[in-house]
């Protein structure tokens, strides 16, 4: 089987890749959580990306007028 057959066998048939690329928000944040992503434990680098998405996103909700 060839990596473009594993992948699609393995990842885009996980419920929970379908859940976290095709749900809402909430759904992805839920995968995040159940897989220990989404906690306290975060690489400085992954948290100097999420301050940069949290401003962009507040950009983005606050200037939308």
């Amino acid at each position: 089987m060839g990596d473009e057959q594993r992948v699609i066998k393995y990842v885009h048939g996980d419920s929970r890749y379908k859940n976290f690329m095709d749900g809402k928000l909430h759904q992805a944040i839920d995968v995040m959580k159940s897989e220990d992503i989404f906690d306290a434990k975060m690489s400085m680098d992954m948290q100097k990306i999420v301050k940069g998405c949290d401003a962009e996103r507040d950009v983005l909700l606050y200037t939308a007028d």
